[in-house]
């Protein structure tokens, strides 16, 4: 057994970590203030914002089940070619954007394409690497990759002038031609026709899926989920602004930075210290840290940036337990011949984050962060309950099989 952090992996997992990081950071330089420049430039309310960006995500998805189960019938690496083409387009439609019109269009293409690359890419390690020590691994430091990015990425802009500049759409979709051109050298034409099902049915796939009582729970939990962290997406940088806090730009980059870099340096010995326990309790605890993070935000006040940085890292804390789970659940319960096709099903997580900026901003409006953060904490004990009841059917079917 190696003892490294980072063992030895083919060239293909490479390129997609690596795709990953880069893609991650340029995507982090201008996204968490993009709420700041349509509101800035168009004198959008917090509920346009929030319509705009859960519809597009709504939208993108619906794409992600029928582009998984199509990486199972056509290849990962059709579908990630594809989804960096998408990507570079939708940067380059939001650099040239005019009107909140054109903001829209570049944001639904920028959902498609994380439905295209998402799935396969989880798919890919799950094609190459048959250990599943090895597979979870690969699958925990392409997490940890996604958060060194988004840490670096606000910081690298900041520093160069570039936040919530239209410049910086210019310098993500160059990060997605960079991947597109990584892939292409590397994933040959005709690369996975073993992994291929030729066999494949949307409709028998979906059957199948839906049929998997376990993970229709599970998906509801992490639904709620992702609408509780989803707020720091959208929601956050809203309060902050109407919270009346000092500088509330930079702080948002702070608080960025927190949660990126607690996840980045926890994730190993959280990794290590949480090895023994079941998957199960695993997630709970890190939804218990997701709860107490509320609490805290809702005695945040606009004279001390204390408590912002303590609910950020509680937050934090919670992601860096629970999130690294979500994809190895997913990896555990899918059939080999169907594991683009759960990958896919399972970014319905994502109607949480689609949820999520609508329902912050309404409550955000109708009664404040004291409403709002008040709702995440009863929602984060439902899925502690949710993921008890998927960890028993999973247990019965267990037994019964």
């Amino acid at each position: 057994m190696r003892s490294t952090f980072i063992p030895y992996f083919p060239k293909e997992i490479w390129v997609i970590f690596i795709g990953t990081f880069l893609t991650r950071a340029c995507f982090f330089m201008i996204w968490p203030f993009i709420t700041i420049l349509m509101r800035n430039n168009y004198a959008m309310t917090p509920v346009e914002i929030g319509v705009m960006m859960s519809v597009s995500l709504i939208v993108s998805i619906s794409f992600g089940y029928l582009f998984g189960g199509a990486s199972d019938k056509y290849g990962r690496r059709t579908l990630i070619i594809l989804g960096a083409i998408a990507a570079i387009i939708s940067f380059s439609v939001l650099a040239l954007a005019n009107s909140p019109a054109w903001y829209f269009v570049g944001i639904l293409l920028n959902g498609i394409s994380r439905s295209l690359i998402e799935p396969a890419s989880k798919a890919v390690i799950g094609d190459i690497l048959h250990d599943r020590q090895e597979r979870e691994r690969a699958l925990n430091i392409r997490y940890f990759l996604m958060n060194v990015g988004a840490a670096v990425g606000p910081l690298v802009g900041v520093a160069l002038g570039l936040t919530a500049q239209k410049a910086t759409f210019f310098v993500t979709a160059l990060s997605f031609l960079c991947y597109l051109l990584l892939v292409l050298a590397v994933f040959k034409a005709g690369h996975g026709k073993e992994t291929r099902n030729a066999t494949f049915s949307f409709i028998g796939s979906l059957r199948i899926i839906w049929n998997d009582q376990a993970f229709k729970v599970l998906v509801v939990a992490n639904i709620l989920v992702m609408l509780v962290y989803g707020q720091i997406d959208v929601t956050l940088p809203q309060y902050l602004m109407i919270s009346q806090v000092y500088n509330p730009e930079y702080l948002l980059s702070v608080l960025i930075f927190i949660n990126a870099a607690t996840v980045i340096t926890l994730q190993y010995f959280t990794e290590r210290f949480t090895r023994r326990i079941s998957l199960a309790l695993k997630t709970s605890l890190g939804v218990f840290f997701l709860a107490l993070s509320q609490i805290v935000f809702l005695l945040v006040s606009s004279e001390s940036w204390v408590l912002w940085l303590v609910a950020m890292f509680l937050l934090s804390l919670g992601e860096v337990i629970l999130f690294p789970t979500l994809n190895i659940q997913i990896d555990r319960m899918a059939p080999a011949n169907l594991k683009g096709a759960y990958f896919g099903a399972a970014t319905f997580y994502e109607f949480g984050l689609a949820l999520a900026p609508f329902v912050g901003g309404l409550l955000l409006k109708q009664g404040g962060g004291g409403a709002l953060y008040a709702v995440m904490f009863f929602l984060c004990i439902g899925v502690i309950v949710l993921y008890t009841i998927s960890e028993r059917i999973s247990e019965k079917r267990t037994i019964t099989a």
